[in-house]
């Protein structure tokens, strides 16, 4: 049948998904430099779960019992029906049909987390850190949800160090909405996350406010973990921009830039509609005389990320062997680390710290 084929073909591309991610784990652990791995499985959620409209209780019951099988038992005693959870600033508690939705919701982004989990595990002897990523979800993360997924991944022997769950963060774009909710948002997650000896990890955390940092690191006494590695890819680029015309620090950024822009383009083309408004804004300029390429445009610092993998026809990388050997370069070391030194100390002042925990 028709949906019997579109299930193969997606299964397919599962797989062929898991193994590109295998070949990656084994190239990072080559490094000998990498101890921990976040798995992001957030695409393979299914909502629809978690929908009365779509799925009644009843139909709930049957599937929860199909496909969970003689695990089914076990995952209603890990999370006992009725029974209230008290954590520092919050008390959780769950139906048996809750435990249930939530269950089926997560169980394939689950399972295929814990396959690389364990790979990983393996290739690395067992000693390293694993962080769960729930941030590249359409929802922000719903604190029971939350406490499930930490939950089952205890039941399915994943031991979570740290945990991202969507806060409302947006990547290179301040946060927008009120700090009281943010406050009070982080404060009932990172509560979640303690219970079960894991941090809260804050994705798409470059510019953010002073404010907004402030909120967070209170919300959660300090204890917290910061991504923000594109914006030192960002500063990075803005060193070699700097470098004079003809020099090939310049020449390098202007190569990097023009990928970036056809990148740009290409996810316009495939209904990206933030490359495609950033494409408008700087075809406005860019005929215009003393236009100059620079690591500031919009699309720029949005897409450039996608650089440092960037591989040629052969598979072979583009500009990472050179991106290495200018960072090795004294005048160009020089410069990034003054850069990284005043980036990292004004958004660790603005954490604050020293003044984060309980007074």
């Amino acid at each position: 049948s028709r949906n019997e084929q579109t299930g193969e073909y997606v299964l397919e591309g599962l797989e062929a998904s898991m193994d590109y991610n295998r070949r990656i784990i084994d190239e990072a652990v080559e490094t000998g430099f990498v101890r921990g791995i976040t798995v992001d499985a957030s695409d393979l959620i299914r909502y629809e779960f978690t929908d009365p409209s779509k799925w009644p209780i009843g139909d709930v019951r049957v599937e929860f019992w199909m496909e969970f099988g003689e695990a089914a038992e076990e995952v209603l005693r890990s999370i006992q029906p009725h029974h209230r959870y008290v954590l520092d600033c919050i008390e959780i508690s769950f139906t048996e049909e809750e435990i249930m939705r939530f269950a089926l919701k997560y169980r394939l982004c689950l399972l295929k987390s814990r396959e690389l989990y364990e790979y990983f595990k393996c290739k690395t002897n067992g000693d390293f850190s694993y962080e769960l990523s729930l941030d590249e979800t359409p929802e922000l993360t719903d604190p029971k949800e939350l406490f499930y997924c930490l939950s089952e991944c205890r039941r399915m022997g994943m031991a979570v160090d740290l945990v991202a769950p969507n806060v409302g963060f947006s990547k290179r774009e301040d946060y927008k909405g009120s700090l009281d909710e943010l406050k009070r948002r982080v404060e009932v997650l990172s509560a979640v996350a303690g219970y079960f000896n894991a941090i809260l990890d804050f994705h798409s955390g470059s510019d953010k406010s002073v404010e907004v940092y402030r909120t967070i690191a209170k919300a959660c006494k300090g204890r917290l973990k910061l991504k923000m590695s594109a914006i030192y890819q960002l500063k990075f680029f803005e060193v070699l921009a700097d470098f004079p015309e003809g020099s090939e620090e310049r020449r390098v950024f202007e190569e990097i830039w023009d990928y970036t822009l056809e990148y740009a383009r290409r996810r316009a083309l495939e209904g990206d509609k933030v490359a495609d408004q950033q494409l408008r804004e700087i075809a406005t300029y860019m005929d215009k005389t003393g236009f100059t390429k620079n690591p500031k445009d919009d699309f720029f610092r949005y897409y450039s990320f996608i650089v440092v993998n960037a591989k040629d026809l052969n598979g072979r990388r583009i500009f990472m062997d050179r991106l290495y050997r200018l960072s090795r370069k004294k005048d160009v070391y020089e410069k990034y680390a003054v850069k990284v030194f005043n980036t990292t100390k004004t958004v660790a002042d603005a954490l604050d710290l020293i003044r984060a925990g309980p007074e």
